[in-house]
């Protein structure tokens, strides 16, 4: 799935810093992709070295790298991934549907089975989130470990692109955001 999202995001946003595809290899059970390297340090070991000032413009950056990707619309498909992979929710173990989801109400539905929550708290969540939702390509795992900065001609840290594309696929425009706080935990601090 990897591979064909970066191969499609090549082709529909050549100019998006994200690794390019060079090969992919079947050996068994194993897969072997090939890309190009997106060179720097993870944002999460640089942010502690930022004032507030390259937070904001590095936050900034990021915004209109994530606007530019969400541009792409769903084509005439189901959401999934671009080769029709269907749903992956990757939140706590890979989980899928049984059955394919054809619509942003059926992922609506399937992302809420099996919750461990009381009705009345899984009532309030989907109550949250917008209907009709519209789908969009997203990463599926922006945080800072997948962000990827390097110091420019100036000596200014900048966004240098975004790794780990396993997860991207065409989900309703709320998963990236449901996505980033699930991969929250209490013993962080990302300001």
């Amino acid at each position: 799935m990897e591979y064909h999202s970066l191969a499609y995001l090549q082709k529909k946003l050549p100019s998006f810093p994200a690794p390019n595809p060079h090969g992919l290899i079947h050996m068994g059970i194993f897969h072997l992709l090939f890309m190009s390297l997106i060179p720097g340090r993870d944002l999460e070991h640089v942010w502690p070295e930022l004032n507030d000032a390259q937070k904001q413009g590095i936050s900034r950056q990021i915004d209109n790298l994530l606007s530019n990707l969400r541009s792409l619309p769903l084509p005439s498909a189901p959401p999934g991934g671009v080769e029709g992979d269907g749903c992956i929710d990757r939140r706590r173990s890979p989980r899928t549907n049984p059955e394919p989801i054809l619509n942003p109400e059926q992922f609506r539905d399937f992302i809420f089975t099996g919750s461990r929550a009381t009705s009345v708290y899984t009532s309030l969540l989907r109550e949250l989130l917008p209907t009709p939702a519209r789908c969009v390509f997203t990463h599926g795992d922006i945080r800072p470990a997948n962000i990827m900065m390097e110091i420019d001609s100036n000596g200014r840290w900048r966004f240098s692109g975004i790794i780990d594309w396993e997860s991207s696929a065409f989900y309703p425009e709320y998963w990236e955001s449901v996505k980033m706080m699930n991969n929250l935990t209490h013993i962080e601090k990302f300001d």
